[in-house]
């Protein structure tokens, strides 16, 4: 029994020593187009560690060829384009999963990136200081948003955060000072006074699930802890009603509807706007006045708003 006893720690270390033999190998692989990958021998998933070219548009394979094995590049690392401040477009494959920390940070010509409906989380700092994204899509599939994950994103108009979201950081849409639209459909109230600093919400719309509103009311007393107190306008939001951003025109042009109202913000004062029954009746025409126009519809219908040379159909809650 002593001999068994005395020997149970070597035999320990030696399993340790086997076991460390047979871990996959992470192999660090510079390719020739710029991209720096780090590859996983036993899953034959690859990383995207890094970019060390200057091009305004870069496109991401969904597989990198290593010593003849093909690689599935499933996530973007920590850093990936940090600081690649002439990127203005990126083509993300649909294999990707995770978007690393600091992974677009600083990209300040960014304009164009989708995000697959694969990826399920965006890390911290993911798209801070982008302060040219014009519009951005979270799919459905993305669970969780890190801290600063828009920080300084001070182009951006409108955000919409899916069900799907369960977690985000703070300081997340910290300075984005265009943002006059936030869709939130999260089934729980974030009590984080972080989430909206520098954001203008005394005019910006809150759109929040219908049998959450009164959990959005204002409380009667101010608490710094609350991010939605300040709010201009908080309204139901109901998979009938469509809001739209214009991401075509010079203009960042949203639109909203309640109670028969239809308002269409983002104008320059003076901007001809006309509204059109779904039949082409002509409802109103008139000229964008304090960045906004409205017209009052039929609740419950269709109509076709026009401005600057686009054209919405929008559902009259």
């Amino acid at each position: 029994m002593k001999k068994i006893f005395t020997l149970k720690p070597v035999l320990i270390a030696l399993l340790a020593m086997i076991g460390c033999t047979m871990k996959a190998e992470i192999v660090y692989y510079p390719a020739d187009d710029g991209f720096c990958y780090y590859l996983d021998t036993e899953t034959l998933e690859a990383t995207l560690g890094g970019y060390r070219g200057d091009a305004t548009e870069v496109v991401i394979s969904e597989f990198v060829t290593y010593e003849g094995e093909d690689y599935k590049v499933t996530s973007l690392g920590d850093f990936c384009f940090d600081g690649c401040s002439s990127l203005v477009t990126v083509e993300l494959p649909s294999s990707v999963v995770s978007l690393g920390g600091y992974c677009f940070d600083g990209c300040s010509s960014l304009t164009t990136i989708e995000i697959p409906s694969s990826v399920v989380s965006l890390g911290e700092r993911c798209f801070r200081g982008c302060s040219s994204l014009p519009s951005i899509v979270i799919p459905s599939s993305v669970t969780s948003l890190g801290t600063s994950c828009f920080y300084d994103c001070s182009s951006l108009p409108a955000i919409e955060i899916p069900s799907s979201v369960t977690s985000v950081g703070h300081w997340c849409f910290y300075g984005c000072s265009s943002l006059k639209t936030v869709i939130w459909k999260m089934d729980k109230r974030i009590e984080d006074g972080s989430l909206f600093e520098l954001v203008p919400t005394n005019v910006a719309t809150l759109y929040v699930p219908k049998e959450m509103l009164e959990l959005y009311n204002p409380p009667k007393k101010k608490d710094a802890k609350d991010p939605w107190r300040s709010f201009g306008t908080i309204l139901p939001w109901t998979d009938e009603l469509e809001v739209s951003v214009d991401e075509t025109s010079e203009f960042n042009i949203a639109l909203k509807t309640y109670n028969g109202n239809v308002v269409v913000s983002g104008l320059t004062d003076g901007t001809p706007v006309s509204c059109y029954t779904i039949d082409g009746r002509m409802l109103g025409f008139t000229s964008a006045d304090g960045g906004t126009a409205s017209f009052v519809a039929e609740p419950n219908s269709i109509v076709i708003v026009r401005a600057v040379r686009q054209t919405f159909k929008v559902y009259v809650k």
